[in-house]
């Protein structure tokens, strides 16, 4: 896909979202977008699985309801993105950038986020399961009723985070994660990682 096709497919995004004619939704499934611009775009319901965002701008994109599963958004700019009830299942966001994302029910089931920034994050209600969170920066984070099931948070950050109802059940974490003050990692079912 060349610069010009691009364009257009956004173009025609955009039109779709206004719900003028000749609009269509984004279809990027594969497409390889590595180290672009695309702060600001509208990628509402946009298919980008499978896609390669390696380094990409998305910083303040709406991509609710799209479709990222399988995506490689390896250090990634999304901070500030409206990703509200976007599929990310087993998307590669190492080093991304998710500061003040809006992540709410989003499915990040078998996501691989080490090392993400997610400090003041929205991941109320998110499907967490079985995610890798080592080392990632979730200070301020609002994880309430998130499902972090099997959820690896070795060397996690979780200063100040919300944690109210989530599902923590056999999630790892070890002697580097900072926890909320008073939180008690094992009265929530979490095992402990020897090193």
């Amino acid at each position: 896909m060349n610069l010009q096709e691009l364009k257009e497919i956004l173009k025609r995004s955009e039109m779709w979202l206004n719900r003028e004619q000749g609009g269509k939704r984004a279809d990027l499934c594969n497409a390889n977008l590595k180290w672009l611009n695309l702060s600001g775009a509208g990628l509402y319901e946009a298919n980008l699985s499978r896609a390669k965002l390696v380094g990409t701008n998305l910083s303040k994109v709406n991509l609710q309801g799209a479709n990222l599963s399988l995506a490689n958004l390896y250090k990634a700019n999304l901070s500030q993105a409206n990703l509200v009830d976007t599929s990310l299942s087993k998307v590669n966001l190492e080093g991304a950038d998710l500061s003040g994302a809006n992540l709410y029910k989003a499915n990040l089931t078998g996501a691989n986020l080490t090392g993400a920034d997610l400090i003041w994050s929205e991941l109320h209600s998110a499907n967490l399961v079985m995610a890798n969170l080592t080392r990632a920066k979730l200070r301020r984070a609002n994880l309430s009723l998130a499902n972090l099931k099997g959820a690896n948070l070795t060397g996690a950050d979780l200063t100040r985070a919300k944690l109210n109802g989530a599902q923590l059940y056999m999630a790892l974490y070890d002697d580097y994660t900072i926890f909320p003050e008073g939180f008690d990692p094992e009265k929530h079912g979490m095992r402990k990682v020897m090193k």
